[in-house]
């Protein structure tokens, strides 16, 4: 559970603070990925809207207009952005 926890926590502040959003948006998304198969809908298909998020996130580098990442990584852009 500690992990689990910790994971959430870092997916939180780096999408708050905009810095590393593309590693932590595949972690983001695998960890949701992994809720929707374990568990048996306990409160709908909301997990797997939660994947499509965190997948857009990886695809168009969120992160890079108004966070952090936007003075690490000024010359790559994002694969659709």
């Amino acid at each position: 559970t500690y992990l689990l926890l910790g994971c959430e926590l870092i997916i939180g502040i780096s999408f708050i603070l905009g810095l590393g959003v593309r590693f932590t948006s595949l972690l983001g998304a695998l960890l949701s990925l992994h809720m929707y198969s374990y568990f048996d809908f306990p409160s709908g298909p909301g997990q797997i809207y939660l994947f499509y998020i965190h997948v857009l996130f990886l695809l168009v580098g969120a992160g890079r207009c108004l966070g952090f990442d936007y003075y690490f990584f000024k010359s790559r852009r994002g694969l659709l952005w």
